[in-house]
């Protein structure tokens, strides 16, 4: 019985530990890049408070769920917390996907990128034989 108690708690103690280090890290790199370019600014100001709140309610989720698993394990208050954590990782990286649409929409022409000069190129050279 110890050995799959040990092993929950060690599992949701490294998902807690890579989930924080992770977050602190893209955290970490987005703030020391942060570029001089007002729109581009705000951009990446709005990817660190996203990737904060983010983080910072998957953790809590996380914690709770190793608290309520350490303090009673033989009732199953912990897989409901398990279950909430499911659904909230998953909104969480379709509210990614969402916000793609509105990131275009604020970095405005920066996402737009015109390919027909390399496809030219391309088929110039394909036609040359080279």
């Amino acid at each position: 019985m110890t050995w799959p108690r040990n092993f929950f708690l060690i599992a949701t103690s490294l998902a807690i530990a890579s989930d924080t280090v992770m977050a602190s890290n893209i955290v970490y790199h987005l703030y020391k890049t942060k570029p001089t370019i007002q729109r581009t600014r705000g951009i990446v100001s709005w990817l660190i408070v996203y990737y904060v709140n983010t983080g910072v309610i998957l953790v809590s989720l996380s914690v709770s769920v190793l608290i309520a698993f350490t303090l009673s394990p033989h009732l199953e208050v912990w897989v409901s917390l398990i279950n909430v954590f499911a659904k909230v990782l998953a909104c969480s990286f379709f509210g990614v996907l969402n916000s793609r649409e509105l990131l275009r929409t604020k970095m405005g022409s920066l996402l737009i990128i015109d390919t027909k000069p390399y496809e030219s190129q391309a088929s110039e050279k394909d036609s040359e034989g080279v």
